[in-house]
C-alpha cells in the first residue's frame, strides 16, 4: 500500500491559493486510478459520473484553459448540449483534451471512442 500525508492549512479557504503546480500532484495522488484526470487552476470542479459523462465548471471570474487526461487512447469528448465532438491529443496510453472554461458556465461531456 501506499501512504499520502498531506499537510492542511487551518483555514482550507487557503487551498484556493495554492498554485497549479501544487494542486496537480494532489489530484493525481488521490485519482491515481480514475479514468478522468483534471488539471487546472483552483475553483475548477470535475464532476464525473458512471455513465461516462462529467461536468466541468469554472468558479473563477476569468476565462481559463482545464486539461482533462482520458485513460485509453483514440478517446472523444461528447459535447452533450451542442453535439460537437472535442478530439484529443494521444500521449502515453491516455488522451488529452484541452478546454477553454468560462466562468460560471458549465461544459457537459461524454466519454466515446472514436469511430
Amino acid at each position: 500500500g501506499r501512504l499520502f500525508i498531506l499537510t492542511v492549512p487551518e483555514d482550507y479557504g487557503q487551498f484556493y491559493h495554492y498554485p497549479r503546480v501544487i494542486l496537480q500532484k494532489i489530484r493525481e495522488a488521490f485519482h491515481r486510478q480514475a479514468e478522468i484526470r483534471l488539471d487546472a487552476v483552483a475553483k475548477t470542479a470535475l464532476f464525473t459520473y458512471d455513465n461516462h459523462t462529467l461536468i466541468l465548471h469554472s468558479f473563477q471570474p476569468f476565462y481559463d484553459e482545464a486539461v482533462l487526461r482520458v485513460a485509453g487512447e483514440n478517446r472523444i469528448l461528447y459535447n452533450l448540449v451542442n453535439g460537437r465532438e472535442l478530439k484529443g491529443i494521444q500521449e502515453n496510453g491516455e488522451t488529452v483534451f484541452k478546454i477553454t472554461l468560462s466562468p460560471g458556465f458549465n461544459r457537459v461531456f461524454q466519454i466515446r471512442n472514436a469511430e
